[in-house]
């Protein structure tokens, strides 16, 4: 097994277009071999399941999204595959508070594995299978793991599939993937300023709802009055529920 230490890339690639113009390569899949194994799984580590328990995450969400743990960072690690299951990288999560942080090195709340392409890939893409019939779109790798642990929760939960865009905007990659499904689209962002601009776009550019409803239904679901959750991590399985269900299409 090969180092993981050896295999982090703390800021990933250049901005290809940025540096040559035009449109980005093809993406290349890492090895599964070599870097699909090299994380145990979160569940199976006490301060992993802890810190996933503690933040709504189900055990059956875990094993359905592949989340591991780096015990050498103290991280929750969720793989980012592409539609067919092909690897691109990790994005990790620290489980430690804040004044528990290694001060002895740069240490940030978020890190990514492998020079992870976010902007050209949905995190659990994997899970929109020919059984899905909706797609909700949330932000963050814990939004999407909560979201996932409250759909499969329901009866018809594997209908649902989330994807984080792991961002508060959407690329035009990632529009591109979720069009080349042809499902209703729930986009489910941060409830601030970044999220909003997210959704609609300002002067300059447009949001991922004009973007989207020329293409598949689109619907953006509200967070309940007088709640406190700004993401969808922070909501109740009923409150996260009850939005989906009172959602109303973009026209």
């Amino acid at each position: 097994m090969v180092h993981i230490i050896e295999l982090e890339t703390q800021n990933g690639f250049p901005d290809w277009d940025a540096a040559h113009g035009g449109e980005e390569p093809e993406l290349e899949p890492l090895s599964e071999d070599d870097y699909g194994d090299i994380f145990p799984s979160a569940w199976e580590e006490a301060a992993a399941r802890e810190y996933l328990i503690k933040r709504g995450v189900s055990k059956e969400a875990a094993a359905y999204m592949g989340i591991g743990y780096d015990p050498e960072d103290a991280r929750v690690v969720f793989p980012v595959r592409g539609a067919g299951g092909e690897l691109y990288g990790y994005t990790g999560r620290t489980v430690l508070m804040e004044q528990d942080w290694p001060r002895t090195r740069q240490y940030a709340k978020s890190k990514d594995y492998l020079g992870l392409p976010k902007k050209r890939t949905l995190l659990n893409h994997h899970n929109v299978t020919d059984a899905t019939r909706r797609i909700v779109v949330v932000e963050g790798p814990i939004d999407t793991a909560v979201a996932q642990s409250h759909l499969l929760s329901t009866p018809a939960g594997k209908a649902w599939a989330v994807v984080g865009v792991l961002g508060s905007t959407l690329s035009k990659y990632q529009i591109a993937a979720i069009v080349d499904h042809g499902l209703p689209a729930y986009l489910f962002l941060d409830d601030d300023e970044a999220g909003t601009l997210g959704l609609y776009g300002d002067d300059r550019r447009k949001g991922a709802v004009q973007k989207l409803k020329v293409e598949v239904p689109v619907f953006v679901p509200c967070y309940p009055q007088g709640s406190f959750a700004t993401d969808v991590g922070g909501l109740s399985r009923r409150d996260f529920l009850a939005a989906l269900k009172n959602a109303q299409v973009e026209l």
